[in-house]
Formats: structure tokens, sequence, C-alpha cells
């Protein structure tokens, strides 16, 4: 598997964002996984009209807050949510 940030498939070339060019191939996988979690609490969706503190979001998605905190801060890492 190539280590460039830049990679073929079916013909159309992906180029990765810098913050993820910086993770090895094997810490894409927590990426990933964070993504998940977004996703399947719906993070997105309730930033949709604009910011809300992580305790609410918190609530609003059932999760622990410390927990919530350290998967949006991830994300946040990669470029995928801006923290203010």
């Amino acid at each position: 598997m190539s280590t460039s940030d830049e990679k073929t498939r079916e013909g159309i070339a992906i180029t990765l964002p810098p913050p993820m060019q910086l993770f090895p191939n094997e810490r894409r996988g927590v990426v990933s996984t964070a993504l998940s979690l977004g996703a399947e609490r719906g993070i997105a969706d309730l930033l949709s009209d604009g910011p809300r503190s992580g305790e609410e979001l918190a609530k609003t998605t059932f999760t622990h807050p410390r927990s919530l905190h350290r998967v949006l801060s991830l994300l946040s890492s990669v470029g995928v949510f801006t923290e203010i």
C-alpha cells in the first residue's frame, strides 16, 4: 500500500487533507471509528443550526461528556469540526 498522500481509485485521484497526511495508515482506523461514532450519534445534524456546548451534545446524544469531548477533539484535529 502506498504511503503517499495521493491515491488513485477507479481512476479518481484522492488527496487527503493535510492533517490526515500526518497519520500513519494504522492510525487512520481510529479516525474512521471516530467518524462512525459521530455519525451514529448525529453530531453534524445537531451542529447544523450553530455551535453547541459539549455538555449539551452529550446530554442530547446520551453519551459520556468526557468521552464525547475526546472524539470531537480528534475530529477537530483532522478538520471535520472546528472548536470555538
